[in-house]
């Protein structure tokens, strides 16, 4: 039994039933519609609720089964359709004549077939109308006011929620009616050889008009499929310029929240030295107040001084401290102490857009470095003042010894004897 819609991508299909022989013939399409009459309760149907007015989004299934043996001219035709007895009464109405006069399998199922493909078309204009209705139709150019809302949009962002359902629908929808084209094409190449059959002129004729209306319902088919389109279009466009205007507004408040910001720093940065002067000057009174205004003016001028010249402070440091680097690494890739050697190598190697996947070198390592630097100079000058022997070959001796990595490592220095003087 058909319970649920699932879509179709075989078409029309011919499997055995049983061993006795019976044939199953089945034609199964999907489509969309737009009803202000639905009963949710109890159903299995894919259905949802639309914004606006009282409408629902509903799936619809058709389907069309043929069972039959070859050797029993007597056979079943079966439609299942969706739950709306206005449409399973209309569909009978166009297939009584046919079924009543005795036509050929053939004609009965090409009249069936057009049934289905001429509900399921009125289903897609439903759908086609309502995106019209919610995308405007056009009139907003002749009202400026008008036109020009359609470029803001509210706290809860209903033009962009809508465009972007709109969007959605509409690319569903495209692909659904494509496997649907797919899927009668199928089932033509099907049923055309059963009109092959010895009919009589008349009854050709008949075949051939009922696979006509069939083709032109298609064509219509292949018009709501680039309606869709057309809807796509507008819908980007229109949430193009929503986006786009709202970017706009977006970038002129963040300018203005800058300068106020920008205006509010530098008042404060204006009154900071001299709340900072005052608050000093508050505890005692001892200095007077010739000396509290030699120092407003010397610590406001240094401070102005600093504020209005940051670019260049800050170029200034990145250049030296880029120029320290560069030495520090040098040397810490030439010392051979453990692990030194090894971070040097880090430090120069690491390119931040070239190796993302490895981590960053921590540069307080360069601070390490350059204290445990400072710190083996003052232990060279400890070591110098309170050991005896000539002082210029000891001076001679720690020298090598601190530039001896940038040489091929201290390890590799000169060696004393026990009197003290350097030996080659």
């Amino acid at each position: 039994m058909h319970l649920t819609p699932y879509p179709s991508f075989s078409g029309l299909r011919t499997d055995k039933l049983d061993s006795i022989g019976n044939n199953i013939r089945l034609f199964h399409l999907n489509a969309y519609e737009v009803s202000s009459e639905w009963n949710s309760d109890h159903t299995i149907w894919k259905h949802g609720a639309l914004p606006g007015k009282k409408k629902w989004l509903l799936q619809r299934a058709y389907t069309l089964s043929l069972m039959y043996r070859e050797s029993n001219p007597f056979w079943t035709l079966v439609f299942l359709l969706p739950p709306e007895r206005s449409r399973a009464r209309e569909i009978e109405t166009q297939l009584q004549t046919t079924i009543c006069k005795n036509m050929p399998l053939a004609i009965v199922i090409a009249d069936a077939t057009f049934c289905i493909l001429e509900s399921m078309w009125k289903g897609w204009t439903t759908l086609i109308a309502y995106i019209d209705e919610l995308l405007r139709t056009g009139d907003e150019i002749f009202d400026l006011e008008a036109h020009d809302n359609l470029i803001f949009d509210d706290d809860l962002y209903t033009r962009s929620r809508r465009y972007f359902w709109v969007i959605n629908c509409v690319n569903e929808s495209t692909n659904l009616l494509q496997r649907n084209m797919q899927a009668w094409t199928k089932h033509r190449e099907e049923i055309l050889p059963l009109g092959q059959e010895p009919l009589s002129v008349k009854l050709g004729k008949e075949f051939d008009n009922s696979i006509q209306k069939c083709d032109e319902v298609l064509a219509r088919l292949v018009e709501v499929k680039e309606s869709f389109n057309e809807q796509r279009t507008k819908a980007v466009a229109l949430r193009d310029g929503l986006f786009s205007a709202s970017a706009v507004m977006e970038s002129r408040a963040s300018t203005r929240l800058g300068e106020n910001v920008k205006l509010l720093t530098y008042v404060s940065i204006f009154y900071l030295p001299l709340a900072f002067c005052t608050s000093i000057w508050s505890t005692t009174d001892t200095f007077g107040y010739r000396n509290l205004v030699i120092t407003m003016v010397a610590i406001g001028f240094l401070t102005y001084l600093v504020v209005f010249n940051l670019n260049l402070l800050v170029i200034f440091s990145k250049t030296s401290y880029s120029s320290l680097k560069i030495n520090v690494i040098s040397s810490m890739q030439a010392d051979s102490r453990k692990g030194w050697g090894k971070r040097g190598e880090l430090f120069h190697k690491y390119r931040p857009r070239e190796t993302a996947d490895q981590s960053e070198p921590s540069e307080w390592w360069i601070l390490v470095y350059l204290l445990q630097r400072a710190l083996d100079v003052l232990s060279f000058r400890r070591d110098e003042t309170s050991e005896k022997g000539p002082k210029k070959s000891k001076r001679k001796w720690y020298t090598r010894l601190w530039w001896g990595a940038e040489k091929g490592g201290r390890n590799s220095g000169p060696q004393t004897d026990d009197t003290g003087d350097a030996q080659a």
